[in-house]
């Protein structure tokens, strides 16, 4: 026994934001440092970013941005990555020092390189989501 099926190609039961589809980078293995972020690589700007990655992220419309995502911000602090006096940084989860070049600054550069939103993850255990005063 067949069962005949109708299918109305013009109705539309919902729409999907497109924010579901964002991405993230992590202070992880060669993520951010060697991989978005390579001050004096022949492939990289005058900001340090890797322009093959840039454009690979614009031609896949990345619409968000999360940072820094994983494990990594259960001990980082945001604010200790602001503007030029910086001090490299344990990252606890990893147990590695961070140099901490590649901070909230950068991450804003880039996801305005980008052409995306950001999204900060704030760590709510020991770090602070208010702004600086």
């Amino acid at each position: 026994m067949t069962i005949p099926v109708n299918i109305n190609a013009r109705r539309i039961k919902g729409i999907r934001d497109i924010m579901l589809y964002g991405h993230f980078i992590e202070h992880f293995h060669r993520q951010i440092y060697g991989g978005i972020y390579d001050p004096g690589n022949a492939l990289s700007d005058e900001d340090g970013f890797r322009t093959d990655i840039i454009e690979a992220m614009k031609k896949i419309k990345v619409p968000v941005l999360r940072w820094p995502g994983g494990c990594f911000v259960s001990s980082y602090h945001w604010k200790d990555a602001v503007g030029a006096q910086r001090k490299p940084l344990f990252d606890k989860a990893w147990r590695v020092e961070d140099p901490n070049t590649f901070g909230t600054d950068e991450y804003i550069r880039l996801c305005r390189k980008i052409g995306c939103e950001p999204y900060i993850c704030t760590n709510a255990g020991t770090g602070t989501q208010r702004r600086m005063e």
